[in-house]
């Protein structure tokens, strides 16, 4: 009886502190930063990002797929750029409980498409992100994109490598 007591004990709260469950998490935000190529000046970049995780939580932990598109605007010497990007890749995070996370993605699918060229650069990104997840229903967060463009949707490698380098401000909804 004892025993059965202890198990029942161990099943009912140990049942209550773990939480895992499927998760939906679209967010929206401004980036700014800059492009660069090896041996030239750096050009100025803003652009809006939205986009969305999708995945799995426990205890605390996460990790899925991730989808991110963004629209901006290089300021150039000979006038401004627009370029549109996508990015398509997984992440890993952990939330602490005292109102803050992190996560990790790594953009395996990187795309940035210039109005004007008929091709598009492709590479991968990484991405780091802190979150305060202390107001109902939102976080914040603070995230460091990094897209490295290494070939054309052509076939063609471009040499030096294109880099687009910012720092994002993003609020997203986390769904449990």
């Amino acid at each position: 009886m004892k025993k059965l007591f202890i198990a029942m004990a161990i099943a009912m709260f140990g049942a209550s502190q773990a939480q895992a469950g499927f998760m939906i998490e679209p967010y929206l935000g401004y980036e700014t930063g800059s492009s660069t190529s090896s041996g030239s000046a750096d050009e100025d970049y803003t652009g809006t990002l939205f986009g969305a995780r999708l995945g799995y939580s426990m205890m605390g932990f996460m990790f899925g797929a991730d989808y991110m598109t963004a629209s901006g605007t290089i300021e150039q010497t000979g006038g401004d750029l627009d370029l549109k990007t996508t990015d398509l890749g997984a992440f890993v995070g952990y939330e602490f409980p005292i109102m803050f996370r992190i996560y990790l993605s790594y953009m395996f699918d990187s795309k940035a498409t210039p109005d004007g060229v008929g091709y598009d650069f492709e590479g991968s990104a990484t991405r780091f992100g802190i979150g305060y997840t202390g107001l109902p229903f939102v976080a914040i967060n603070l995230e460091m994109i990094k897209r490295t463009y290494d070939e054309t949707s052509t076939g063609l490698s471009i040499s030096p490598e294109q880099n687009l380098e910012t720092y994002a401000l993003t609020i997203s909804l986390p769904l449990p």
